[in-house]
């Protein structure tokens, strides 16, 4: 359990940090919040990121090559992780900046490596 989650905060901080560092480069203040399935208000007033995970299935694996005691059981979970991206209408070029953002993150997630994630 505590390996799921050191690997969710390292996946969400690497995340959070290329945002703003994308964001930056474009001259956009972005709000990044990790939110479960909530898009924000349609009257909201500042560009917003979500981001948020799923797990989609979780099996366990009683032959794996790690286990150190006999009857010991492994899980391995699979998830996804959705980031979302909002621009308040009313600012210009609001489509084209989110498109260049999110291809920055796309990019930056291509060249890292997690352990446990792929």
């Amino acid at each position: 359990m505590m390996k799921a989650i050191e690997v969710r905060d390292t996946l969400f901080g690497f995340l959070e940090k290329t945002i703003k560092a994308e964001s930056a480069k474009l001259k956009v203040n972005i709000n990044v919040l990790y939110h479960s399935n909530v898009k924000p208000d349609t009257d909201f007033t500042s560009p917003t990121v979500y981001i948020n995970r799923q797990t989609v299935i979780e099996q366990q694996d009683t032959l794996s090559v790690d286990v150190e005691d006999y009857g010991k059981v492994r899980y391995n979970t699979v998830g996804a992780c959705v980031v979302s991206f909002f621009f308040p209408r009313n600012l210009p070029d609001g489509y084209n900046t989110m498109e260049r953002l999110a291809q920055g993150l796309k990019n930056a997630l291509r060249k890292e490596r997690f352990d446990c994630l792929w």
